[in-house]
């Protein structure tokens, strides 16, 4: 018990509303400003370029009962992980049927097995807000291990995708941080937000690829990563009315330009329940380990929040070089 009590405590498109927002009265046709840029406002992405050499790096010294800890959860890990790929698989004799199955269905298999080592909690919650908390993982313990006043390279970053002119979840992330955390809010459908809790905002949205829509630009992840220069992302929130599928279909995690600690996505299930395994396990494959799912609304079962942490990330940094 005082093994883990003493690990406990040392221890990202805009809700894109799609045709409905009108293009002449949004005033993106045949726009040429500069990239993050529009009608609405946004900072341009070229004005703003992190400092950022290298991500930070925990202590090499790591606790060896932690190092033991950290292993076995990884094989646990690795056996939750293969038992869903295995349900799926054709070599079940139900796994054709399982593949076809509804989305409604697909939180009774996709389900959380990995747990936060620090401060787990939701901003803000559901009883606060309907709609928009996310459940992070080790936010306060971030403020303590890299406060405000640390060097660029250690400062946490926050990607912020999909806003909808609302930043109770970006406010809750700069409070519990201790204003820790420098964070980036893009959304091309709504004016800028401000406040002391906002870096940068720019009118940009997250796609599979670099696309023009109606209600404004979209780029990919690493595009927009690159351009930013940050080498590493704390905490990566994504709701992009589906298109995360894209988003995350197209990222290359081996090459990509900087390591990534959290990822906290609304997911909007399309097709059959394999297409949501599929982004699901490319995560997984990246490093990525499931530690929440939750349900969204009543009036669409197969909607949810989920939340994955990266296996070498904390709250200091890396427990690992890249």
């Amino acid at each position: 018990v005082a093994f883990m009590t003493a690990i406990l405590h040392g221890t990202i498109i805009a809700a894109l509303q799609g045709a409905t927002v009108d293009a002449a009265r949004v005033g993106w046709e045949g726009w040429d400003g500069e990239e993050g840029t529009g009608p609405l406002g946004g900072a341009a992405l070229g004005s703003v370029h992190s400092a950022q050499i290298r991500a930070p790096l925990a202590p090499s010294a790591r606790d060896q009962g932690f190092g033991r800890l950290v292993e076995q959860l990884e094989a646990n890990a690795q056996r939750k992980m293969q038992e869903r790929a295995n349900w799926l698989s054709l070599d079940h004799s139900e796994g054709a049927r399982f593949r076809a199955w509804s989305p409604k269905h697909v939180f009774s298999l996709i389900t959380p097995y990995y747990p936060c080592l620090w401060t787990l909690e939701k901003n803000p919650s559901v009883v606060e807000k309907h709609d928009g908390g996310k459940w992070t993982c080790g936010l306060p313990d971030i403020g303590d291990a890299r406060p405000i006043s640390s060097h660029a390279e250690e400062r946490c970053v926050v990607y912020s995708f999909g806003s909808n002119h609302e930043d109770s979840f970006e406010k809750e992330v700069y409070r519990r941080s201790g204003g820790a955390c420098e964070i980036h809010i893009f959304d091309p459908t709504s004016p800028p937000l401000t406040g002391n809790h906002v870096a940068g905002y720019y009118s940009l949205g997250l796609a599979g690829e670099k696309v023009m829509k109606s209600w404004g630009p979209l780029d990919t992840l690493t595009n927009i990563v690159s351009k930013l220069g940050h080498k590493h992302v704390d905490i990566l929130k994504v709701d992009v009315e589906g298109s995360e599928f894209d988003a995350f279909s197209n990222v290359d995690w081996d090459s990509f330009p900087a390591r990534v600690g959290q990822i906290l996505v609304e997911l909007h299930p399309r097709g059959a329940i394999l297409d949501i395994h599929n982004m699901i396990a490319k995560l997984e494959a990246a490093g990525f380990r499931l530690f929440s799912v939750e349900p969204v609304t009543h009036s669409n079962p197969a909607q949810a929040e989920i939340a994955l942490v990266h296996k070498e990330w904390s709250p200091r940094g890396w427990m690992s070089p890249a």
